[in-house]
C-alpha cells in the first residue's frame, strides 16, 4: 500500500538530489592569425590557456584537426550525442594560392594575392570552443592530448 502523498511507495521524506554544478572547459584555445606556410603544408598556432594561463603554444595542421574529429567521433560510448562538424579544409592551399594570382595577375606577376587563412583559423577556434565546453566531450582523452602534447598526432604517408 502507498504512503499518503506518496506516488512511488518512496516516503515523502527522501530528500532532494542536489542540483549538478555547471560544466566548465578544463582549457580555453585561441588560433592566432599567424599561419605558417611550407610548401602545400599550413600550420596553424594555437595557444592553449588554463586558469587564464597560457600553458602550451603548438602548431596543428588541418589534418590533425581531421584526425581529432576522427577520435572524438569514434570513441564515444554513448549513442544520440551532437558533436561538432569540423570545418571544411581551405580550398586554396599555398600552392594554389600562387597558381590563382598567376593566373589573375599575369605570369609575370611577383604578387600573392592574399590568402583567408584567417578564416580558416577563426572557424576552427570555434570548432574547438564547441568541444570543449561539451559537458561529454570536453572531457574526452583524445582532446586533451591534442590540446596538451607538443607533437603533432601520427600521420600516414
Amino acid at each position: 500500500m502507498l504512503e499518503e502523498g506518496s506516488l512511488s511507495g518512496m516516503s515523502s521524506g527522501a530528500s532532494t538530489p542536489e542540483p549538478q554544478e555547471p560544466f566548465t572547459p578544463k582549457y580555453s584555445v585561441r588560433l592566432s592569425d599567424r599561419v605558417t606556410k611550407d610548401g602545400d603544408s599550413v600550420k596553424f598556432t594555437l595557444q592553449v590557456s588554463q586558469n587564464g594561463f597560457t600553458i602550451h603554444v603548438l602548431e596543428r595542421e588541418y589534418e590533425d584537426f581531421e584526425y581529432l574529429d576522427h577520435c572524438v567521433t569514434t570513441s564515444q560510448p554513448l549513442h544520440g550525442l551532437i558533436i561538432p562538424p569540423i570545418p571544411q579544409r581551405s580550398a586554396i592551399d599555398p600552392y594554389n594560392a600562387e597558381i590563382q594570382s598567376k593566373r589573375l595577375m599575369g605570369k609575370g606577376s611577383k604578387t600573392l594575392i592574399a590568402d583567408e587563412f584567417h578564416k580558416d583559423c577563426h572557424q576552427l577556434q570555434k570548432y574547438l570552443e564547441l568541444l570543449l565546453s561539451h559537458p561529454v566531450l570536453g572531457k574526452n582523452e583524445k582532446l586533451h592530448d591534442f590540446l596538451t602534447t607538443k607533437d603533432a598526432p601520427p600521420r600516414t604517408k
